[in-house]
């Protein structure tokens, strides 16, 4: 509904209320203005005018007698006092949707710039080589030059405000950007395809030495392995290189012995007095190789 309104060409003007006014920290007005795209209005002991590009990020908080907006940009942050919770949950909303109008038509105008951002998510999701977090599609698009790149990896980008003529326009490979559901969908088959690689590893740990829930292999390899890079120049080692072990000394000399994962992962999945149990079986198995 924001976004409606400021298709509509309307300025938009906030300010608190007339007792808040009274106070120093009610003193200020926020204007958002169309005709200024990508530039939000602010004077609050004296003018500013903040680049949309360079803000991070807008939050709402309570104190005791107001609710206060904070913006926080790049090299200056903003707080608004004196709001209702109305209010700031207004104004809040404008400032997303005013600066997702401004990253639409960036996008939109743009589009040589888009078939480079193109090429390098399809050079990190074609192969299905790694597990991708928002941060990864950030940096890929990051690298590419122009104000399109910037504006799809700006982090209040909101896919769910984009109209549907612009999304529709958009090569297939943004989808990682433009649908929640599909980069959780690779992650979901990238992970499957890993289990079944490092199978033996898996059932090995997991199996009749020690048996326990299905899902820790799952949680294991999300927290030991998904986290490290992907093989390259930078990190020439496989997966099954970098899997979790130990070196224990005995008379014959160093022997390796995989450990258990992660003590965050074994938190997901361990119940009471779970902890002991493993560490003994672990023990046995040490002692056993």
């Amino acid at each position: 509904m924001a976004l409606s309104k400021l298709f509509s060409g309307r300025t938009r003007t906030h300010s608190p209320g007339f007792l808040a006014r009274l106070f120093p920290s009610g003193k200020w007005k926020l204007t958002l203005d169309p005709r200024l795209p990508g530039r939000i209005r602010l004077s609050q002991g004296g003018d500013a005018e903040l680049n949309c590009l360079d803000i991070v990020s807008i939050s709402t908080s309570q104190a005791l007698l107001w609710h206060t907006v904070e913006i926080r940009a790049r090299g200056r942050t903003d707080s608004l006092a004196g709001l209702t919770g109305v209010s700031a949950g207004n104004l809040a909303s404008d400032l997303c949707a005013f600066i997702n109008h401004y990253l639409f038509e960036l996008i939109g105008t743009e589009t040589g710039h888009l078939l480079e951002v193109d090429a390098r998510l399809r050079a990190i999701t074609e192969g299905n080589r790694q597990y991708l977090a928002q941060a990864d599609l950030g940096r890929a698009i990051a690298s590419v030059p122009g104000s399109a790149a910037a504006a799809l990896s700006h982090p209040l980008l909101d896919p769910q405000m984009m109209p549907a003529g612009l999304k529709a326009s958009l090569p297939a490979s943004f989808a990682m950007l433009t649908d929640p559901g599909a980069r959780h969908a690779y992650n979901e088959a990238f992970v499957s395809s890993e289990l079944l690689k490092f199978r033996p590893f898996f059932d090995d740990s997991t199996g009749a030495r020690f048996p326990i829930s299905n899902a820790r292999p799952v949680s294991a390899w999300r927290t030991t392995i998904c986290s490290s890079p992907p093989p390259g120049p930078a990190n020439p080692q496989p997966w099954s290189a970098r899997l979790p072990m130990s070196w224990k000394s005995s008379s014959t000399g160093p022997t390796r012995s995989y450990l258990w994962p992660s003590t965050r992962a074994r938190r997901m999945n361990s119940g009471p007095g779970l902890h002991d149990s493993l560490r003994s079986r672990k023990a046995r198995w040490n002692a056993a190789s």
